[in-house]
């Protein structure tokens, strides 16, 4: 289904080079990144508009998932969707693109972001709701009980105030309402440092917020356990959790560093946690 997605705006790309790249990757988000950096770039560097492959591949991932809960749950619970909230939502392509998989109009779409995008540019050309969130916010701008759906893809490490974060959602978020999170614990600063994924985990909270953390790619470093651990203490339950951990020679590098007191109690395994997507629902 992949390769019958990508192949037909492949330009010159060899059905070779794929199949080898597909047989090395065996995560679905590792496979979904690599043809996102090889198709919005081609051999002259030149940025590629169309990417509609990969925004289906994407968006129709989630979908599967949602619909997978929602189907096996229908006759024990009341569980529609008809109304939709990204936040993070970027360009909106994955956004406007699992709304209308779930059958929604414009109307019922809604996406938000942090960053200074131009909201008349994304609701005009993105044809759904979108607003501008203020970074220091205390109440996003949405009604009590108004959404059936939300989502924050590579978000929710990057929030301060999750508590204020997490007030929000479930107000937000109707009884039943499914809540989607895809979070990456991986040092964000490791590619501009030639460093290790988890070199973050060296650092006490004051070395690391005063000399490394910045606001422009802020990162709360929580654990995996203790998001975890944030989502049922706020009134969440956790459906479904897909772990993506480190390999063997991130084991080694993990067993070979000075790692901060703070996560010492940790086990290993727990702290070689790299990425985790989680469906949840308000119960």
């Amino acid at each position: 289904r992949l390769l019958s997605m990508i192949t037909k705006r492949m330009g010159n790309r060899s059905y070779g080079n794929i199949i080898n790249m597909l047989n090395k990757l065996d995560k679905d988000d590792d496979i979904y990144n690599k043809l996102h950096e090889i198709y919005l770039v081609d051999d002259k560097n030149k940025v590629k508009k169309d990417i509609c492959p990969l925004v289906d591949f994407k968006s129709t991932l989630y979908y599967d998932k949602i619909m997978n809960f929602i189907v096996i749950n229908q006759k024990e619970k009341n569980i529609i969707i008809d109304s939709y909230l990204d936040i993070g939502c970027g360009n909106c392509k994955v956004t406007e693109k699992l709304g209308k998989l779930f059958g929604l109009n414009s109307e019922n779409i809604y996406g938000s972001d942090f960053s200074e995008f131009d909201e008349q540019k994304y609701t005009k050309e993105k044809n759904i709701n979108f607003t501008l969130l203020e970074k220091n916010y205390t109440k996003l701008p949405y009604d009590t009980n108004s959404m059936s759906l939300i989502s924050l893809i590579n978000v929710i490490h990057h929030v301060s105030n999750l508590n204020v974060l997490f007030k929000e959602l479930k107000r937000i978020l109707k009884p039943n309402g499914i809540l989607l999170f895809y979070i990456d614990l991986r040092d964000h600063y490791a590619r501009y440092k030639n460093s290790n994924e988890y070199n973050y985990l060296s650092f006490s909270d004051l070395m690391w917020n005063r000399f490394f953390n910045t606001p422009m790619l802020y990162q709360n470093r929580l654990t995996i356990d203790e998001y975890y651990k944030l989502f049922t203490d706020n009134g969440f339950r956790i459906l479904s959790s897909k772990e993506t951990t480190g390999d063997v020679c991130q084991l080694t590098q993990l067993k070979t560093m000075k790692i901060n007191k703070r996560f010492l109690s940790i086990p290993i395994k727990r702290l070689m946690v790299r990425k985790v997507e989680v469906l949840m629902v308000n119960d």
